[in-house]
């Protein structure tokens, strides 16, 4: 894999060669061998000393999805600031010639990703923004290339080999495709459209009947599956590659307005259904579906409470288990294990007498979470040493139990929960406007459930519910301004009145409280009484000081977005932006994001946020252990 280099100044490309000195680097010398189609291209390079309108024009015409990443590295000029700077994109992105040496290597590192196609970004979008069954998960995976590295992908046209890596029927799989992916094209035109866009890219490196050869298929069969597809034959589609992208009925990401299916719009589980975030965000009322969070405290019997630990336990020896094996397996291998193996062990570990009473949900659920955690950490640019690897989970660190939504059944102040019974729950009413859904759903609008045992030994129901959309309510005021420095939000409204929200007076003495136990703790002997109990005063304080929080936030945010059409933010903590996000597409309202001036060489589509403010109570109750003692 190499970057081109294509530089109009002699002064400014010896420059950028000395300090690309330990990349790989092809120097070439016309703009046009910059846009031939390669799959052994990670980025472009393309400096100019000052960008004219001409050189624009061409970066908008000539640079599109099937052409590499660029980095376009211009002299800092106010006329190059306001040239460059609404160009910016997740493809095309700026550094400033006085800062090469020290940004330009890191930004094509974060660029290298970029160069494996339309189709990996499309399956990466797919996977961390939507939940799917294991198998349509590896499905996904294994059509856009994302287990694979880019010069050695192969994509793969046929369902029923596919359906067999996987573990299931091809007609089982094809449904599960049409029920929960968001696309309009089936499994079998996905697969096509793969195909034949990695045959596109790889088409200067291999000619089109070796590339045929590649994938299985025959010459005549490769180029009817274009005509068919994207309307042009295989000489047209070499001359005009760029022509095959607009015809693919699921890159709606990339520009196309029909990516989603009616009705199978949906957040993935655990996750608020919300805009992305990109610059200033504008947010339309949405017909679609609310997926609501909703919580509640367990009260199990005694014989309940051992059993629900028990399953907590071994959950916590099942993943130890899984992530033992496959790290052998890649000390031995060099790879690790594959999610139909872990399933296939699990189903192994599960048939041991002492794991015949763990819900088969829960366990399921651990090796698919492994298996996302290995893709997300393996898929990630430019890892460092062990961040965000696996850990190897110790006591107090168990995993949630996970029931899926034919499991949990809501009768009254009772909850079904399989493999434990009717368990007592107290925590106020299910979500309005929850939503009927497919038959085999035992509670109206329920998607799935986790019950974990927080610090304080209690045990926690976490469901998620599909709603209907709110009914829009008319703003009374038509802008809004929300502040926020430290713990004071400010909101001032049509430019008139300012109202500046500070903590109540119970918060402020919850929050003294919390500190003299953290004083008390510090004084306490480790492993005595006093400091067993001490530790358990402060986890319920603790608690006590989130909710209230939490309380304040959700007050103002739902105040300040009934109460105005559009909202301007700046310097909001993450938590209190994504409640703004959320509950302005509910209602309608439009949210912008105010980032600031920009910054020379700064390239990203989130908007600023405020330092997320730290707690020492917290820190230490989310590492204390052994909560069953207290």
């Amino acid at each position: 894999m190499v970057y081109l280099l294509y530089c109009e100044d002699r002064e400014l490309g010896d420059r950028l060669e000395r300090a690309l000195a330990g990349m790989a680097i092809q120097r070439v010398s016309s703009r046009e061998a910059l846009l031939a189609p390669s799959m052994n291209t990670c980025a472009i390079v393309f400096g100019v000393p000052a960008c004219s309108d001409a050189d624009l024009q061409w970066l908008r015409s000539s640079l599109g999805l099937l052409s590499p990443p660029c980095v376009v590295v211009a002299h800092l000029s106010v006329d190059c600031l306001r040239r460059l700077y609404p160009l910016r994109s997740a493809r095309l992105q700026v550094v400033w010639a006085e800062e090469a040496e020290t940004r330009l290597e890191a930004v094509l590192e974060d660029l290298r990703r970029m160069s494996r196609g339309p189709m990996w970004q499309l399956g990466l979008w797919l996977l961390s923004d939507y939940s799917f069954k294991p198998a349509v998960e590896e499905t996904i995976g294994r059509a856009c290339g994302l287990h694979n590295g880019a010069a050695g992908f192969i994509p793969e046209h046929s369902v029923t080999r596919l359906a067999d890596r996987v573990g299931l029927a091809p007609a089982t799989l094809s449904r599960y495709w049409n029920r929960d992916v968001p696309l309009r094209c089936s499994l079998k035109e996905f697969l096509i459209w793969a195909v034949l866009i990695w045959a596109v890219r790889a088409r200067s490196r291999d000619g089109w009947d070796a590339l045929a050869d590649q994938v299985g298929l025959r010459r005549r069969t490769l180029e009817r599956n274009f005509i068919r597809m994207a309307g042009c034959r295989l000489a047209e589609a070499a001359e005009e590659p760029e022509r095959v992208i607009p015809a693919v009925p699921c890159m709606g990401l990339f520009g196309a307005g029909f990516l989603f299916r009616p009705g199978v719009e949906r957040a993935p589980a655990g996750r608020r259904a919300g805009p992305r975030r990109a610059g200033d965000l504008t947010v339309a009322g949405s017909a679609s579906p609310r997926y609501v969070g909703w919580r509640c405290r367990l009260y199990p019997s005694p014989a309940q409470d051992a059993a629900l630990l028990g399953c907590r336990n071994g959950l916590r020896d099942l993943f130890n288990a899984l992530l033992a094996a496959s790290q052998l397996m890649y000390g031995d291998t060099g790879r690790r294990l594959s999610l139909s193996e872990m399933r296939a062990f699990t189903r192994d570990w599960k048939q041991q007498p002492e794991h015949r009473s763990f819900p088969a949900s829960a366990t399921y659920r651990v090796a698919a979470d492994l298996d996302r955690a290995f893709r997300t950490w393996f898929r990630k640019p430019g890892r460092r040493g062990r961040k965000g690897f696996p850990q190897i989970k110790s006591i107090g660190r168990e995993p949630g139990i996970y029931f899926s939504n034919q499991g949990i059944r809501f009768e009254g102040n009772r909850v079904w929960l399989p493999k434990y019974g009717l368990v007592r729950w107290r925590g106020g009413q299910l979500p309005p406007g929850r939503l009927e859904g497919p038959p085999g759903r035992k509670t109206l609008g329920l998607l799935s459930g986790r019950a974990w045992l927080d610090a304080g030994h209690r045990w926690m129901l976490s469901c998620l519910f599909e709603c209907a959309p709110l009914t829009p309510v008319e703003p009374r005021k038509e802008r809004a301004a929300v502040r926020q420095n430290g713990s004071e939000i400010t909101v001032s409204v049509d430019g008139g009145s300012t109202q500046v929200i500070r903590e109540s007076k119970a918060l402020r003495k919850a929050r003294g409280r919390l500190a003299r136990l953290e004083r008390r703790l510090a004084r306490c002997e480790f492993g005595s009484e006093g400091r067993k109990r001490t530790l358990a005063s402060l986890r319920n304080q603790a608690r006590k000081v989130r909710n209230r929080q939490a309380d304040l936030r959700h007050k103002t945010t739902t105040g300040v977005v009934r109460e105005a059409r559009e909202i301007e933010v700046e310097g909001a903590s993450s938590e209190l932006l994504r409640q703004l996000e959320y509950k302005a597409e509910w209602h309608g309202r439009q949210l912008k994001v105010r980032r600031g001036p920009p910054k020379p060489g700064l390239v990203t589509g989130e908007p600023r946020r405020a330092p997320r403010p730290g707690s020492r109570s917290l820190k230490r109750e989310s590492r204390t252990r052994r909560p069953k003692v207290l």
